[in-house]
């Protein structure tokens, strides 16, 4: 077929079966089409009908859109904020007001600031996991990153998680950790031993995962590395989170475990 960058197109003449240029004002591309019982051209005639394609040839149209609404959308979204500056600013300013209180550099703590004294005492104290002072407890509701990170609110969490009967989401969670730092020689024995434990069909303590989360995981065991359960485990963090961990904030256990506290601190005081 013949293909033309100009608005000529071609046109085939109906008494032969040669064609010729033609001029049109608008560049259709037309498909000959011969019929199969005409033996005698001048007798019978072909039977002519087009197709409108596109405005141009195909060898002439572009194969992808152009770049520059692209370009122009790009410069557009980078000018353009997602969030206004005050709300920005109202975040920040929520996040230190938040945290004030467990400054060091704002707030003495006791026993002395370890950042000035060299003394590694406060934190040793804070990683106690009894009679642990209120301050601690109430930063278990600032996010289930605080409370996952004290070894208290950790054990707290476990407890509420067990009596919902579903602890093994947690202990999924924390192996996956500690795949990320054991030796490399040791990574493959240690993927196969969660992948029993937890994904196999006979696992003794199955977890509960979206189909797409466990194909990916399977898929990952083929070349097993530190982050085979990656996508499983981010699935359940997700989860803890929006379920287990809101409800936990809003169970009596929790309220009645900063109660306690509050009121040791207030005994110790008299």
């Amino acid at each position: 077929m013949f293909h033309s960058c100009t608005p000529n197109t071609v046109v085939f003449s109906q008494s032969s079966t040669t064609w010729s240029p033609g001029t049109r004002s608008e560049a259709v591309p037309f498909l000959y089409h011969y019929s199969l019982q005409s033996y005698t051209v001048d007798t019978f005639r072909p039977y002519i009908f087009a197709i409108s394609l596109k405005k141009y040839p195909p060898s002439c149209s572009p194969i992808t859109p152009p770049r520059s609404n692209s370009i122009q959308s790009l410069k557009y979204r980078l000018e353009r904020r997602n969030v206004k500056i005050s709300k920005v600013s109202d975040l920040y300013i929520n996040f230190f007001e938040q945290y004030q209180e467990y400054d060091a550099f704002l707030v003495s703590p006791e026993p002395s600031n370890p950042w000035i004294s060299d003394s590694v005492d406060f934190w040793e104290l804070e990683k106690q996991t009894k009679d642990i002072p209120a301050r601690r407890v109430r930063r278990w509701a600032f996010s289930l990153k605080e409370l996952l990170k004290d070894p208290a609110g950790r054990e707290q969490f476990f407890k509420f998680l067990e009596k919902e009967f579903s602890a093994e989401n947690l202990k999924f969670w924390d192996a996956v950790q500690e795949l990320k730092q054991v030796h490399s020689k040791d990574i493959p024995s240690k993927v196969q031993e969660i992948w029993n434990l937890y994904l196999a069909p006979d696992a003794k303590e199955a977890i509960n995962i979206d189909s797409k989360s466990f194909e990916i995981t399977k898929r990952n065991m083929e070349k097993p590395d530190r982050w085979t359960f990656e996508e499983a485990a981010a699935h359940l963090y997700q989860l803890m989170k929006s379920d287990s961990y809101t409800r936990y904030l809003r169970s009596e256990m929790y309220k009645e475990y900063l109660n306690g506290m509050k009121k040791k601190v207030r005994d110790t005081n008299l």
